[in-house]
């Protein structure tokens, strides 16, 4: 659980998926890992998605994130060891299509 304090320092980095167009709004994402910046992944329409990086390859603690319909989820803090590189993951609707496949970019 985030202090009060170690909250103030996040900052999310919004991403909206539209299943409609196959897009999200930012292909590439590029986060803060010494500011402790998050991604906030949420779905513009009203259907769940997952947003999912090859295995042994992301920079979060999970390598998978589900969006609830209509809702949202954070990525958490990047782990250690993960500065100045580039993650694809990719976006599936919830009949596990691939909708787009962008990137998250890691810096210090």
């Amino acid at each position: 659980m985030h202090t009060a304090a170690a909250t103030a320092a996040i900052r999310n980095a919004w991403v909206k998926i539209d299943k409609a167009r196959h897009t999200v709004d930012r292909d590439s994402i590029p986060i803060s890992k010494s500011r402790e910046e998050e991604v906030e992944w949420y779905s513009r329409d009203d259907e769940a998605f997952s947003i999912v990086f090859d295995k042994g390859k992301s920079p979060f603690q999970s390598e998978q994130f589900h969006i609830p319909h209509g809702g949202s989820v954070c990525s958490g803090p990047a782990v250690k060891g993960v500065l100045d590189k580039s993650y694809k993951y990719t976006v599936l609707d919830s009949n596990g299509g691939m909708v787009v496949d962008p990137q998250v970019v890691i810096k210090a």
